[in-house]
């Protein structure tokens, strides 16, 4: 369940989302095409898709570490399995071919 779900910053909490759906990412570099698209046009434009997937932090059995490495020292419970839904990164990159 969500509320089973870790937690983890580094740093401050962000503050909560204000209007995400202008929120623009820029796809450039080695590609053909470079375009910019907003999350609004993400979600209008491509198909979702939802998929179990596990997410874990890199510092989950930390205190176990040897030699003993630096931050929080977590025991164990950095790690959920659940649902995630978005676009496929494969058919957003086709658009910079």
């Amino acid at each position: 369940p969500f509320g089973k779900f870790y937690i983890r910053n580094n740093g401050q909490i962000p503050e909560e989302a204000k209007d995400p759906v202008k929120w623009e990412i820029t796809i450039d570099g080695e590609v053909n095409k470079p375009f910019k698209i907003t999350l609004g046009e993400l979600k209008s434009k491509f198909k979702p898709q939802t998929m179990r997937a596990v997410l874990e932090c890199g510092g989950n059995g930390r205190s176990g570490f040897q030699p003993p490495a630096r931050g929080n020292q977590w025991t164990t419970g950095g790690a959920g399995c659940a649902e995630w839904t978005g676009v496929s990164l494969a058919d957003v990159l086709k658009m910079a071919e």
